[in-house]
């Protein structure tokens, strides 16, 4: 049996619903964990006691007993649960000795200096559990091993509801400032631009530029709808980050075109002139064009190794 442990968020449940009726695969959900120092000192009283306790007084007594019944000859993936703490109290309570993590975020994101990154893979490996990213930059410099960026087919979108011709909807992460000059280029070539920024955690925002942040969320399905209703993605890059997105398969599964800095593009199947815009690459003055050429969606084979239902396998030989 294949365990899979998820935090609790609106885009993985959306995006592991498909391998809720697949024989032979478990899905374990990890509540949002408490905050503050009660939340720590539980935390600490977790550890020094171990597994005497029935229950994990940090995680709840539910997760617990989910994470008891796996057995030794079964298998577990840790998808996007990158809290090392977490991992190790996590880790206690199962008898399991094939352990997994999937990080969804480059290492650096969450752990900002060279010699924290080395500790967090060392701890990690210690534990048994092996690591995999999509990034090929953490890959090749922590050793972890490269597996492909994963979503999901979704019921395309009729054409008539396209309003936009380029959107982006993201959280900030330092790219506020390219945001607002592309959301002015873009405007200023007569296309229809809607981007909704969500500000960066205590970070102070000065009111400069044309493009205003915002603290209000989308709900997930609100999210995929707004892309629905573009013709074309944009993705800028956080700072450090390689390899495939999230941004980019959602284009690719949305049949959307994507307007991209990231050059990785070009060597998948993923990519093709008519769909896919490298910048820095590809003449800006013909962008316009660009959206107005049809293209042919992804083909089946191309999406094949991105998607959920074929993705998972890996984890279960």
């Amino acid at each position: 049996m294949l365990f899979i442990v998820v935090p609790d968020h609106a885009l993985i449940r959306f995006l592991i619903e498909p391998l809720l009726q697949e024989p032979g695969i478990q899905i374990i959900v990890q509540a949002k964990p408490p905050r503050g120092a009660r939340a720590a000192l539980l935390r600490l009283y977790d550890f020094a006691v171990g597994t005497k306790l029935s229950h994990s007084l940090y995680l709840g007594g539910e997760l617990t007993k989910q994470l008891r019944t796996i057995k030794g000859e079964d298998t577990v993936l840790f998808f996007a649960i990158e809290n090392l703490k977490e991992l190790l109290l996590m880790r206690s309570f199962i008898q399991a000795k094939k352990l997994n993590l999937w990080l969804w975020n480059p290492i650096a994101s969450f752990r900002s200096t060279t010699s924290s990154q080395w500790r967090y893979v060392r701890r990690l490996r210690k534990e048994g559990i092996d690591a995999a990213t999509f990034d090929p930059m953490d890959a090749q410099q922590s050793g972890l091993r490269l597996r492909n960026q994963v979503f999901r087919r979704v019921s395309p979108s009729p054409q008539n509801a396209v309003h936009f011709d380029v959107t982006f909807a993201g959280v900030d992460k330092g790219r506020l400032e390219r945001l607002d000059y592309w959301h002015n280029a873009l405007t200023q070539m007569g296309l229809r631009v809607h981007m909704h920024v969500v500000a960066d955690r205590r970070k102070r925002y000065a009111v400069n530029g044309n493009l205003q942040v915002t603290h209000r969320w989308l709900g997930y399905e609100e999210y995929l709808a707004l892309m629905q209703s573009s013709a074309c993605l944009l993705e800028l890059l956080q700072s450090g980050q390689h390899g495939l997105t999230l941004r980019g398969l959602e284009a690719a599964f949305l049949n959307k075109k994507l307007i991209t800095d990231n050059p990785s593009y070009l060597d998948t199947p993923l990519y093709s002139p008519d769909r896919v815009f490298i910048l820095g690459r590809d003449d800006v003055t013909t962008l316009p064009e660009f959206l107005r050429r049809s293209h042919l969606p992804p083909s089946p084979e191309a999406l094949k190794p991105f998607d959920v239902t074929e993705w998972i396998k890996h984890w279960q030989n």
